[in-house]
């Protein structure tokens, strides 16, 4: 799962951090009043969202979210949510996408260009970053 590593000066701040798919469904990682927010978006069949009650300190920080899936096609996963190594969240997915999420979503840092990946901040887009995010990490286990 992407590892945005950022610096700035967090406050209240109510951004994405990065997003894959759209509304029909994907993963969208954003912050709300400085806090992380973990949306998997299952064809808007479920939705699963951790929520930390722990803001990003000021300065430089990362936010990371694992996904550990089963096996299985299409079978449930566990999301664990990170701010600088220390977990903040974790929730299980019933179900996760057999191959992807859309054709036609994006991958977007920093911001949502499409339609919204979570309701919660669907009509506020692109709900976009203005600080600096100096590295994405994607990685696969």
């Amino acid at each position: 799962m992407p590892r945005p590593t950022t610096s700035t000066r967090w406050g209240q701040a109510s951004i994405v951090l990065f997003k894959l798919g759209q509304s029909s469904g994907g993963i969208t990682l954003f912050l709300e009043d400085g806090k992380p927010v973990y949306e998997y978006n299952a064809f808007s069949v479920e939705r699963t969202q951790i929520r930390s009650d722990k803001a990003v300190p000021a300065g430089h920080a990362t936010v990371s979210v694992q996904l550990k899936a089963s096996w299985r096609r299409a079978g449930p996963a566990t999301a664990i949510l990170s701010i600088n190594g220390q977990e903040v969240g974790r929730a299980k997915v019933p179900f996760t996408a057999p191959l992807v999420f859309t054709a036609t979503g994006t991958f977007d840092v920093g911001r949502d260009l499409g339609s919204a990946v979570s309701l919660d901040y669907l009509g506020r887009e692109p709900f976009a970053f203005n600080g600096s995010i100096h590295d994405v990490a994607v990685r696969y286990e």
